[in-house]
């Protein structure tokens, strides 16, 4: 599933995909990587129905998968939650993003990086002679870059939300999720952290990404003016990023498991900063709440519970397979989801708060009655005992599942979390 294809899309789809053989491409990772950010099941969907009938044949997705052996690189980093919209920098393009930022400035200048800690690890890693600062929302990954180096801060803060502390950076870089509240708002967050005279960098969705994205991102660019921010380079597709695992489980899902774990691109806006910001901080729409629990390096959300009483925890399907086949905002079953691996897998649970102390009662190897009952506050019936260790059963089957994916998809190594404590 992925956002309609509306005829006009669909025929600039087609126009790209003949416009990309005729550059050369003759493979199905030639072919996704020439796109101007198509997704690629939109792209194999159009080749589908392509009035060539060799089309489909000549771009088949390869029989072995397409890995990438930069994938172990962030290995460092949490496993990315599609809730967050996060997707890393390949290597060769946060390093390239990095020469920019030191191209730009001074030794002891400040390079502040806005939702991209695959750029602060791999200044971190080089050693570079800045005040290095990455302002980031996810706990996790501050918590894994927390480094005593000299100079080097990463700090957690919700750019859409939170009061971004005072900074004054010469070179500001920032990867925001692609949709154009949050492309807006991380661009005004990077103008009220720059001096003047600064360069700030921000990715762009690539014309290709959904109908209606230049548009988005004309207007962003437009905008800028407002900020005191003076457009001086577009690059399209300069940038690469690393497939994460909801991602690859959701093409699979799709119908399409095998694509290049780098066929995502991104197109990149420079600015430097001529002027006073006279723009107003963009509203942000309001956001549900969810719980965490991070086990082996797989990450589970759980929507959050007013009312903490018991409930059947049982996890309920959504989709076949439970494996959401789509990655969009704007997929409708996003508003049914009450659980959310960080493999794209969603369920419906009535008892979330009964579910969550079943997952802590996990990662802390403990016997998830008693967790359960502890977070009630009195004994648990037969009944509801029951229910709870059928509930834990289902949560371990799917954490099974999406530790195997983690760890051949570069994520983070599994511990013993999984050890039975069950009694």
């Amino acid at each position: 599933m992925h956002d309609a294809i509306d005829p006009i899309f669909g025929r600039l789809v087609d126009k790209w995909i003949s416009d990309a053989a005729t550059a050369g491409a003759r493979t199905w990772d030639e072919l996704v990587r020439k796109l101007p950010g198509v997704y690629p099941s939109v792209a194999f969907e159009r080749l589908q129905k392509s009035p060539a009938n060799d089309a489909a044949e000549r771009f088949i997705p390869p029989v072995k998968d397409s890995r990438n052996p930069e994938e172990a690189a962030w290995t460092q980093l949490p496993t990315p939650h599609p809730l967050d919209f996060t997707w890393w920098f390949d290597r060769c393009s946060a390093d390239r993003l990095v020469r920019i930022g030191l191209r730009h400035s001074k030794p002891r200048d400040c390079l502040l990086f806005l939702g991209a800690p695959t750029l602060f690890l791999s200044c971190l890693r080089a050693g570079v002679e800045r005040e290095v600062v990455l302002l980031d929302a996810d706990p996790l990954a501050i918590g894994c870059l927390d480094s005593r180096v000299p100079g080097f801060r990463a700090i957690r803060c919700d750019l859409l939300t939170d009061e971004p502390p005072q900074l004054t950076a010469q070179v500001v870089i920032g990867d925001p999720p692609w949709y154009e509240g949050e492309l807006k708002h991380f661009l005004w967050v990077a103008r009220n952290s720059c001096r003047l005279g600064a360069t700030v960098l921000l990715s762009c969705p690539p014309r290709g990404t959904r109908p209606g994205v230049e548009a988005e991102v004309a207007s962003l660019l437009e905008g800028a003016a407002d900020l005191g921010l003076e457009l001086v380079e577009f690059s399209r597709g300069m940038l690469l990023y690393l497939s994460p695992v909801f991602e690859r489980n959701a093409l699979k899902a799709s119908g399409l498991p095998r694509v290049t774990a780098t066929w995502r691109r991104g197109d990149v806006a420079r600015f430097i900063c001529r002027r006073a910001n006279r723009g107003e901080r963009p509203l942000v729409q309001r956001r549900d709440v969810w719980w965490e629990e991070s086990i082996g390096g797989v990450r589970i959300r759980v929507r959050s519970q007013f009312e903490l009483l018991w409930a059947n925890p049982m996890l309920k399907s959504l989709v076949e397979g439970d494996v959401l086949p789509s990655v969009s905002r704007r997929e409708p079953i996003r508003e049914h989801v009450d659980v959310w691996t960080s493999g794209n897998r969603v369920f419906s649970c009535e008892g979330r708060f009964v579910f969550r102390e079943i997952l802590r009662a996990i990662r802390e190897r403990s016997d998830p009655r008693d967790a359960v009952g502890h977070g009630l506050g009195r004994s648990l019936s037969i009944e509801e005992e029951q229910l709870t260790m059928v509930a834990l059963a289902g949560a371990r089957r799917v954490l099974e599942q999406e530790l195997l994916e983690c760890d051949a998809m570069g994520g983070q190594i599994r511990d013993d979390s999984m050890a039975d404590g069950s009694g």
